[in-house]
């Protein structure tokens, strides 16, 4: 099963008066496609149902009420339980600075998401809208004044620029990230591997990908057995979210923003995608390897990976998609 997480429309909702209700229809006899893609919907635009009430007495985290009971709520919000569910719940907005919950002794959230970590997407990454937004008094900012071309040659010019996002932001404007998702580290040194490793993609028990170099000369490399191939340099460019296949002959990496496709075995090389003149947001196989999916910005093109030849192609736009 193929899930996609979609994008947000960017179409106003009309306002369409109240017509009497139709009839249901029938249901559809078409036979169900091979792999189902699913889309989470937007919510709709009716009237909003009755809030229940908040109790803060029966703790669904375990707690039983007082002092040491709802601990996310406590660390979301610089009032007490009792006063969030009297005074706030469904009633109005509440703004809790970093200073209220430091001095009201919550954690912080710097285990989920920290600024060192902003620094990082903004600057290292070669992040592309739609991943991030930013907007200034309710108003959302056009994406011409904080985005630029991904490279030499490139005619998209959606790639977030780090200068012009700080200019914003120093002018009031709010930063935005949507569409993020958490990558395991590797919490150890590994044997044999190149200096400077900044991202690691496991192939196999033993063999690896690996991004690794310093600043504006960067390299992709693939380690088999100890022997280490290196398929790219990047001399000036930003390389960075280093993904793989499920068995490790396929690797995909941003280099300047533009996902770029690698075979690793049995002949190492670049491997073209699919509609290479459209932006692609994401990339996944079928977990036998025969099949992939990517998603750009106006479809999502399913095709035989060994080929590379797109077969089916559906105008949905998504995100991020995920092979299950």
């Amino acid at each position: 099963m193929l899930t996609a997480e979609p994008t947000v429309a960017r179409t106003a909702v009309p306002k369409v008066p109240p017509t009497a209700a139709r009839p249901a229809r029938p249901a559809s006899t078409t036979a169900a496609p091979t792999a189902r893609l699913t889309a989470v919907a937007t919510a709709a635009r009716t009237a909003a149902p009755e809030v229940p009430a908040l109790s803060t007495t029966d703790d669904p985290a375990g707690g039983s009420g007082g002092t040491t009971s709802w601990p996310a709520l406590r660390r979301c919000a610089a009032v007490e339980p009792e006063d969030f569910a009297a005074r706030v719940w469904s009633r109005q907005p509440l703004l809790s600075t970093r200073e209220q919950l430091a001095g009201a002794g919550a954690a912080g959230f710097d285990d989920l998401f920290s600024l060192a970590a902003v620094d990082e997407l903004l600057s290292r990454r070669g992040l592309r809208t739609p991943f991030l937004r930013i907007a200034k008094d309710g108003v959302v900012t056009p994406a011409a004044r904080y985005t630029r071309g991904g490279g030499t040659g490139a005619t998209v010019a959606d790639q977030v620029a780090d200068d012009r996002v700080l200019e914003l932001f120093a002018d009031g404007h709010t930063v935005v990230f949507q569409g993020l998702h958490d990558v395991a580290r590797c919490d150890r040194s590994i044997a044999g591997s190149p200096r400077d490793v900044r991202e690691v993609a496991w192939l196999s028990v033993r063999d690896y990908a690996v991004v690794a170099g310093p600043d504006g000369a960067t390299s992709l490399e693939v380690v088999r057995g100890g022997s280490s191939d290196r398929l790219f340099n990047s001399v000036g460019a930003r390389m960075g979210a280093l993904d793989a296949s499920p068995s490790g002959r396929y690797v995909v990496v941003r280099i300047d923003g533009t996902l770029t496709l690698f075979q690793t075995e049995p002949e190492p090389g670049v491997r073209l995608l699919p509609g290479s003149n459209e932006l692609v947001r994401s990339i996944t196989w079928s977990r036998d390897e025969r099949l992939a999916a990517l998603a750009t910005q106006d479809a999502i093109t399913f095709f035989p990976a060994e080929t590379g030849r797109p077969a089916v192609r559906i105008p949905v736009s998504a995100a991020r998609l995920q092979w299950r």
